[in-house]
């Protein structure tokens, strides 16, 4: 998943919360029930608190994809690419030999 992709679903949960904290907010004050009343604050401090955790969450997310963008790349993560290249280049003439072998026994 793309950092962009991550933090715009961030955003869209962000912005269904905000929906649902004003709904809650309403709906506390016209509840005339104490009972109710604690129950929508307490899921108010709930809702509230998870809003505080998504925003870090992406603002976290942001900040390891720049980092990471910012890092020269690894050494070990290189030849790990170049072995993964190679690993394909290999199976690719194999396949090729092979299918050279098979054709030569059908004929």
């Amino acid at each position: 998943m793309q950092i962009d992709d991550l933090t715009q679903r961030v955003n869209d949960k962000i912005s269904e919360l905000d929906e649902t904290l004003e709904a809650r907010r309403k709906a506390l004050l016209a509840s005339e029930d104490s009972d109710e009343r604690q129950q929508l604050a307490a899921d108010l401090d709930a809702l509230i608190a998870t809003r505080h955790k998504l925003l870090k969450s992406r603002d976290l997310a942001r900040r390891a994809h720049e980092l990471a963008q910012a890092l020269p790349e690894s050494p070990s993560l290189r030849r790990r690419r170049r072995l993964g290249l190679g690993l394909c280049i290999f199976s690719a003439v194999a396949l090729v030999v092979l299918a050279v072998i098979a054709v030569a026994i059908n004929r």
